[in-house]
């Protein structure tokens, strides 16, 4: 039946490792390397220069590029105003929520900040929420975002202590 027949020249397993070698010989980089870059072209171009800019390690970049174009938006605001570092653990739990169907922009800001959902002492919003108050701001900046929600809920305490 399967006499004469080449599996070293149809075989899946050995071609992959026949790629690997050669990229690994001429480019220097493993096979799996390059799997992680094309992996980046899913993320958006404001993740993807945190990238390039080492504010986010590669293997946590890789786990994001698996959550969806809203998610990483809020992740995104998230990492920008409260300055955290994001960690491959981090991401890693980010993505199992976004699988899941449990991220919100609640969940990406508390699973990014490292708190438990119990006692939660933030409130986080996502840009889509808050673009529609916020239309002469730019929206990156969220402490001016901050400073104005602020100045707003101010004045309103202050027109109730009045009346």
């Amino acid at each position: 039946k399967h006499q004469g027949f080449r599996s070293d020249l149809t075989s899946r397993h050995d071609v992959g490792k026949l790629q690997q070698s050669e990229s690994e010989k001429t480019n220097r980089i493993s096979e799996r390397q390059i799997q992680r870059y094309i992996r980046l072209s899913y993320l958006n171009n404001d993740l993807l220069k945190m990238v390039d800019n080492d504010q986010i390690p590669m293997t946590a970049a890789v786990e994001l590029s698996y959550i969806g174009d809203e998610e990483q938006t809020w992740i995104y605001s998230t990492l920008c105003s409260e300055k955290k570092a994001l960690t491959p653990k981090k991401a890693k739990a980010l993505r199992k929520a976004y699988k899941e169907g449990k991220l919100d922009a609640m969940k990406t800001c508390l699973l990014i900040l490292g708190e438990r959902t119990e006692n939660v002492g933030r409130v986080c919003f996502s840009y889509s929420e808050l673009k529609v108050f916020f239309t002469d701001i730019d929206m990156r900046d969220s402490r001016s975002i901050k400073e104005s929600i602020i100045d707003i809920l101010r004045q309103n305490r202050k027109e109730k202590v009045e009346t």
